[in-house]
């Protein structure tokens, strides 16, 4: 998508992280997280290679988003509006929305995430809200953020191409950043300039003009005149007419005579090839004033998300919900069965949500005190909706039950982890009010019993050994969970159980220096 061959370019701009680290590197801003912008129609289409299961595309929607959480992000997920152009790559764009919309919202609100519907592209308004500071990132293969004025944009190759086959590949993602002392003369104006001459989604350039010329004409100075241009004069004007004519004269001049010396070649064909067709105004115009709430007058859509200038910070107000989750779940897939949600919400969902129960007690610290995690603030802000725990005084274990480990690894940019033991009892609870029992588990075969004697016969007069068919079985789901959560955000959150463990480890330290001597 987007311009061919400019990733490529953009490359001495690139750094690589890990997902976990990326997260962390905004705890400290007052969002409490890495902002991260979505293209709700880019994961539509990844939705669909999903087969498996019913709503299979829902299902994989589903699961990125419990990864998502997992890692710690604050998304922001934004969908297509009705302003968005008719045509893209020459074909026509179909603009009725997409089946999954509703259902991904869905899923989006009970995962505590934030989602807007853009007037136009979602790609061109994440660039707005990139550059205004509403987010600090875009998660996205598209290179044409950058057109639209993105600073900042994060690709995670893993998530799209199956060449990644180990944990610590999935979890790497490369962070584009611009402007980058790599390309100090280098902005918008003259990356909109390369996909003019090259081909972008809105047109296909100039014959034989790839991104290495291209680059080197915008270097000379052509994209940011012929933008300013645009920008100063009425598409129709004279004015405009007469700068184009002589625009593309000294464009084909450095063309047949490399001038500036950024030009990987002469090209005097080139040169005498031109279309009269060359620039598209309406192109250009595209690029430089694509339909946003900005450019609509209607940027206090997103007051609730700025940080800053007296803003509301919604950011620091959702929390997902583990009942309506469960719901969800229950309503759209085929596992949606009590015991089959709390055990797959134990691998996948309690992991996210515990990250988040620790950064609603560092939110909460200033006013709650150490007793920030607790039964009530947890039932309070992570089961929206009529689903809250009735019995709150009986008592319950310890949600946080000790600190037993450090580590540091690969995946996760060898940032520092403490290995933490948790009671998940309450998070069970939470999401079981979301069951209503809608589905049910496969009945049991009243004749499995018999079955096993036949088998088990058949197995003894064959000479094999013993065989019992396999009952899947749930386990309790209430047992201990041991996880690595990183250090910075355990350290705020139960600032006591860290210290102690600290405390145990320097005594065997001693100890063991001890026996040294």
């Amino acid at each position: 998508m987007g311009v061919a061959g400019l990733w490529p370019l953009l490359e001495p701009a690139q750094s690589v992280t890990t997902l976990t680290a990326l997260a962390l590197t905004k705890f400290g801003a007052t969002s409490r997280g890495f902002r991260i912008g979505i293209d709700a129609s880019i994961w539509f289409f990844h939705a669909e290679y999903g087969k498996e299961g019913e709503n299979p595309e829902l299902r994989t929607l589903f699961f990125r988003c419990a990864q998502l959480l997992s890692q710690g992000f604050l998304p922001l997920f934004v969908f297509d509006g009705p302003l968005r152009p008719d045509i893209k790559r020459g074909k026509r764009i179909n603009k009725s929305a997409n089946k999954l919309v509703t259902g991904m919202q869905a899923m989006i609100e009970a995962f505590g995430f934030e989602y807007r519907t853009a007037p136009g592209e979602a790609e061109a308004e994440l660039a707005f809200l990139n550059r205004i500071g509403v987010i600090d990132g875009i998660l996205s293969d598209d290179v044409d953020n950058f057109l639209f004025g993105a600073h900042t944009v994060i690709r995670n190759h893993s998530s799209t191409h199956a060449s990644a086959k180990s944990t610590i590949e999935k979890a790497k993602v490369y962070t584009y950043s611009l402007p980058h002392p790599a390309f100090p003369d280098v902005d918008r104006e003259d990356l909109i300039f390369i996909a003019l001459c090259s081909g972008g989604d809105y047109g296909t350039g100039l014959d034989n003009c790839g991104i290495k010329i291209s680059y080197g004409l915008a270097r000379a100075g052509f994209g940011k005149k012929l933008c300013r241009a645009a920008l100063n004069h009425n598409e129709k004007s004279d004015e405009l007419r007469n700068f184009i004519r002589q625009w593309k004269s000294e464009l084909a001049q450095e063309l047949k005579t490399n001038a500036s010396g950024f030009l990987p070649r002469k090209s005097p064909k080139l040169a005498s090839t031109i279309p009269n067709s060359f620039p598209d105004i309406k192109v250009l115009l595209a690029y430089l004033r694509p339909v946003t709430s900005e450019s609509l007058g209607r940027s206090e859509r997103y007051d609730d998300l700025l940080v800053n200038d007296g803003g509301c910070d919604g950011w620091l107000k959702k929390d997902p919900s583990l009942p309506l989750l469960a719901e969800k779940c229950e309503f759209y897939f085929e596992w949606g069965f009590l015991e089959s949600i709390i055990k797959r919400f134990r691998t996948i969902i309690f992991h996210g949500i515990i990250l988040r129960i620790m950064r609603r007690a560092c939110i909460l610290k200033p006013t709650c005190g150490a007793k920030s995690i607790n039964l009530e603030t947890i039932c309070a802000h992570f089961a929206a909706g009529d689903h809250a725990i009735e019995d709150t005084e009986s008592p319950t274990p310890e949600f946080i039950q000790d600190v037993s480990k450090t580590r540091t690894h690969e995946s996760t940019s060898n940032t520092l982890e403490y290995r933490v033991a948790i009671d998940p009892t309450i998070l069970v609870q939470l999401a079981t009010r979301g069951v209503k029992g809608i589905r049910r588990p496969d009945d049991k075969d009243e004749w499995a019993e018999f079955e096993e004697e036949l088998e088990n016969d058949s197995s003894v007069n064959e000479g094999g050994a013993k065989g019992r068919a396999k009952k899947k079985e749930y386990p309790d789901p209430t047992l201990s969970l041991k996880l690595w959560l990183p250090a910075v955000l355990v350290k705020e959150a139960v600032p006591g159980l860290v210290e102690t463990y600290e405390e145990m480890r320097r005594q065997k330290e001693e100890k063991k220096a001890g026996k040294g001597r």
